[in-house]
């Protein structure tokens, strides 16, 4: 996949199939990544200072960041001192045992990036397709492997809104399901409403990896295991509590995100 903020590519090589459209006005993002993640740490977290080190070369603060309702769990962050770039991150639960880390290598700040970096080339003999049209359940269910699986039980006022394929890798390919409230006239406030469902194939080879956040639940969704978990998502600058469950049927993978209430997207997901 490759983006230059205002046009989306991505390309199937098994299907030599690109498809394109433009990204949509709420998701061009002109303010700093940077700034927004260390906004959502102020916001979110507390922050201890924890002296100065190097990281890949780089003068850097040192903070620990807990999450204000995760205390079980802390990161400690490296800051470029110049630039407050994080270039290094090591996440540790409540033994202090370091359970992922992450950092930057060779990181090279300021430089001229032509803007043809972020263009795509059609590959010879590639078929373009549009994905700014709409395109049906039959459309959809004809690029699957699998069969897509709707909910019987929608809130009142919803209705299917966007349908979307997404080529994952060269054998399978999932589907997006997008629902929106219809009754809503404000267009943020059906934003915020907004209930999307994504599908893929299942393979019990595959183990689904576990959150590693404390407070992530696990229930029961028509006899096999769901978990749930609330997350902070953000339409435009403000910000949303979200929902996401994740769990299977012995042949789907489901993803079911969304802003209503908990036991509503319970029954939604049960309705699957």
């Amino acid at each position: 996949e490759v983006s230059n903020g205002t046009y989306t590519w991505m390309y199937d090589p098994a299907s030599n199939t690109v498809r394109a459209g433009a990204v949509p006005a709420d998701a061009q993002i002109n303010e700093s990544l940077n700034a927004r993640f260390i906004e959502e740490l102020l916001n979110t977290c507390t922050i201890e200072a924890q002296g100065r080190a190097v990281a890949d070369g780089r003068a850097c603060y040192v903070v620990t960041a807990t999450q204000k309702d995760v205390v079980e769990v802390s990161r400690r962050l490296w800051f470029d001192r110049a630039t407050w770039m994080l270039l290094k991150e090591a996440t540790q639960n409540q033994n202090g045992e370091v359970v992922v880390r992450m950092e930057y290598r060779d990181v090279q700040l300021d430089i001229d990036i032509p803007d043809s970096t972020f263009e795509f080339e059609v590959p010879e003999g590639a078929t373009v397709e549009s994905m700014d049209g709409a395109i049906t359940l039959e459309e959809a269910q004809a690029e699957l492997t699998f069969e897509i699986k709707e909910p019987d039980h929608l809130p009142s006022g919803y209705e299917t809104d966007i349908i979307t394929t997404v080529p994952v890798s060269e054998s399978y390919t999932d589907v997006s399901l997008t629902y929106t409230n219809t009754t809503e006239e404000d267009a943020q406030s059906a934003q915020l409403t907004t209930i999307q469902l994504i599908e893929s194939p299942h393979n019990e080879s595959t183990e689904r990896p576990m959150p590693w956040r404390s407070d992530v639940k696990t229930i029961r969704i028509n006899g096999r295991d769901c978990t749930i978990i609330m997350m902070q998502g953000r339409v435009g600058e403000t910000r949303v509590p979200q929902w996401v469950l994740k769990w299977d049927d012995g042949e789907c993978n489901f993803m079911l995100a969304g802003a209503l209430d908990q036991e509503e997207m319970i029954r939604i997901a049960e309705s699957i």
